[in-house]
C-alpha cells in the first residue's frame, strides 16, 4: 500500500471511528442553531406533533435501558423529525451523564431557545454543568436564572453534589441568604395589586402562604360559572408558597381551585369555565398542579413603589378573610 493510499485509508478509518463513537455530531451538527433554522419541518409543528409525542414516549421507555446508544439514536431520529425542545433537553441530560458538559450546555441552551416549557430545569442543568466545569460566574448566573424562572426544589439544591464547587466558594453564603432562605417577612404580608386593570390581587399570608383570588371570572368576562363572588374570595383561586429573593417576590403555585366546566371531553384544570363552554356543572374542585401540568405555575413580582401592600386598595379587606380560611396553615 503506497503512502497516498495509506493516508486515504487513515482518513476513512477516522471518519468511521468518529461516526461510531459520536454519531450525533458526526452525521449532523444538531448542536447548532443553523441546524434548527434550516430544518425542513421547522414551520410544520402541527404536522409533526403526533410523531414527536410518540417518540417522547419511546424515549421514556428507553431512559432506563442499558443500551444508551439506542437512546441517543432515538433522540437523533426525533430531531430529524422536528427540532422539538424536549429532544434538546433530553440530549443535554444525556451529555451530562457522559460528563460532556460543553455539549450539555449547548443542548440545554437550544432547548431554551426553542421555548422549552420547563426552562427552569434547563437553566438549572446548565448551572450544574458550569459548576462541574468550575466556571463560578456562569454557574451562579444560570442558577439565579433557574430560581427566577420557576425552579423551586430548594432541598435538591442543598443536596446536589453537582453544585459542590459553588458551595465551597466565598460567594455561596451570601447567595444562599439572598436566594435560598425562605424568610416570612411581616412587612410583606398583605394585598398586592399585580396588574394594571385593578381586577387582580395577590395575598401574601403568614408562613409564606400565597393566594391569588379570581374575582372577575363569570359575569365580567362572559363565562358561565359564577366564580366572581367578592364575599367568597376562595371560590376560584390559585394557592402556593412565596419567598423573597433580593428585590423580588417569587410565588410558586401548587393548587388551583374553581368550577369545572363540561364544555369539552377532557378537563384538566379547575376553573376551566369560559365563554367557549356551552354548559357548566358548577361543581367546585381543587387540583394540585405541577410545573409540567400548569405552565404558569410561578410568578415573579418586582418590589418597587408600585407593588407595596396598599391599604387603600378596594379589595384589601379580603386579605384577612382569605388568609383566615387557611388558619391551620398560616396561624392567623
Amino acid at each position: 500500500m503506497n503512502i497516498t493510499s495509506l493516508k486515504s485509508f487513515s482518513i476513512v478509518f477516522a471518519l468511521i471511528f468518529i461516526s461510531l463513537t459520536n454519531p450525533i455530531i458526526a452525521e449532523k451538527n444538531y448542536l447548532s442553531e443553523e441546524f434548527i433554522k434550516s430544518h425542513p419541518n421547522l414551520k410544520n409543528r402541527n404536522q409533526a406533533e403526533k410523531n414527536v409525542e410518540n417518540i417522547l414516549k419511546e424515549l421514556a421507555k428507553l431512559k432506563t435501558s442499558k443500551n444508551q446508544e439506542d437512546y441517543l439514536q432515538k433522540i437523533q431520529y426525533g430531531l430529524d423529525v422536528y427540532p422539538d425542545p424536549n429532544f434538546y433537553y433530553l440530549l443535554g441530560n444525556y451529555y451530562m451523564n457522559l460528563n460532556s458538559f460543553d455539549n450539555a450546555i449547548k443542548s440545554h441552551n437550544l432547548a431554551i431557545l426553542r421555548r422549552f416549557n420547563n426552562e427552569h430545569l434547563a437553566y438549572y442543568n446548565i448551572a450544574c454543568s458550569y459548576s462541574l466545569l468550575k466556571n463560578k460566574e456562569k454557574a451562579f448566573e444560570f442558577l439565579i436564572k433557574a430560581l427566577l424562572s420557576g425552579y423551586r426544589n430548594l432541598e435538591h439544591i442543598a443536596n446536589d453534589k453537582d453544585l459542590n464547587f459553588l458551595k465551597n466558594t466565598d460567594e455561596w453564603i451570601p447567595f444562599k441568604k439572598n436566594y435560598l432562605q425562605i424568610v416570612d417577612l411581616k412587612k410583606y404580608h398583605g394585598s398586592y395589586n399585580i396588574d394594571d386593570t385593578g381586577k387582580s390581587e395577590l395575598l401574601l399570608c403568614k408562613n409564606n402562604i400565597a393566594i391569588e383570588p379570581s374575582f372577575y371570572r363569570s359575569k365580567i368576562d362572559g363565562s358561565c360559572c359564577g366564580t366572581g363572588n367578592l364575599e367568597k374570595p376562595l371560590d376560584s383561586h390559585l394557592r402556593g408558597i412565596w419567598r423573597k429573593t433580593e428585590d423580588k417576590i417569587i410565588i410558586f403555585y401548587n393548587t388551583r381551585c374553581g368550577y369545572k366546566g363540561e364544555g369539552r371531553k377532557k378537563e384538566i384544570y379547575a376553573g376551566d369555565c369560559g365563554p367557549e363552554y356551552a354548559q357548566c356543572s358548577l361543581k367546585q374542585i381543587c387540583v394540585t398542579t405541577t410545573p409540567e401540568q400548569f405552565y404558569y405555575s410561578y410568578k415573579v413580582i418586582n418590589l418597587d413603589n408600585n407593588s407595596n401592600p396598599d391599604s387603600e386598595y378596594k379589595f384589601s379587606t379580603l386579605y384577612p378573610k382569605a388568609c383566615k380560611e387557611y388558619e391551620s396553615l398560616v396561624n392567623e
